[in-house]
């Protein structure tokens, strides 16, 4: 005779001590953690460059460089509009002050 399998054990459920502070993260808390993350991605793939094997470097190339320079290339337009949106505003100023200039005489 065979005895019938026994029943799997109840799923393990973490006591609330194991859960994480249930407070809301705020945008100054996503962006720290997200530079950390960064800095740790960019950590691992100096490592991957530096002692990693062929297809792995390569992978990484793949996938990685191109986004860097996304990013670079973007950082370079936001410099680029915000000093092109500082000149606009300078001149606008000073043709507003020229405008109020008419009003006087």
């Amino acid at each position: 005779m065979s005895r019938a399998p026994e029943s799997p054990p109840p799923p393990a459920t973490p006591d609330d001590s194991d859960l994480p502070d249930p407070s809301p993260l705020t945008s100054n808390d996503v962006r720290e953690r997200t530079a950390d993350l960064f800095v740790r991605l960019l950590d691992e793939a100096e490592h991957i460059l530096k002692a990693g094997t062929p297809a792995n470097k390569i992978a990484l190339m793949k996938s990685v460089i191109p986004v860097l320079m996304r990013e670079l290339q973007s950082a370079d337009d936001s410099a680029t509009l915000a000093r092109q949106k500082a000149a606009l505003d300078g001149l606008f100023a000073r043709a507003r002050g020229d405008i109020s200039g008419f009003d006087d005489e």
